[in-house]
């Protein structure tokens, strides 16, 4: 099942999602853009947090954060951060369990967030 969120409900939803799902393993892809790539920024790392910044320059802002290990090993540590969104979309299975979120932007390049194992 696939509903946008609306935008006034985005960081108290993304606060919510993180509970549920922090150190779900993650893979993250991108699609889109000027070239219409399609490429994987990683596969594996658990979820540690998405955060929304709804003020400032290229608002509103999303950041997903994702990693493992200690502070001290960077390798195991990435941010995406995505300016300007303009929709927000979670998928959730049949049973009711998250099994991603789509983010999109103002130049349409969505990232997705899946967590291993599902398919969106």
């Amino acid at each position: 099942m696939r509903q946008d969120i609306e935008q006034t409900q985005w960081p108290d939803y993304l606060a919510e999602y993180t509970r549920r799902n922090e150190g779900r393993p993650t893979r993250l892809e991108v699609i889109g853009g000027q070239d219409e790539d399609d490429f994987w920024l990683e596969c594996g790392l658990p979820l540690t947090g998405i955060d929304t910044e709804t003020h400032g320059k290229d608002a509103p802002r999303i950041e997903i954060m994702l990693g493992g290990g200690s502070a001290f090993q960077i390798e195991n540590h990435l941010t995406r951060s995505i300016a300007r969104v303009c929709r927000v979309t979670p998928e959730i299975s049949e049973d009711g369990r998250d099994q991603g979120v789509e983010f999109e932007d103002a130049e349409s390049v969505r990232t997705i967030l899946r967590f291993e194992g599902s398919d969106f």
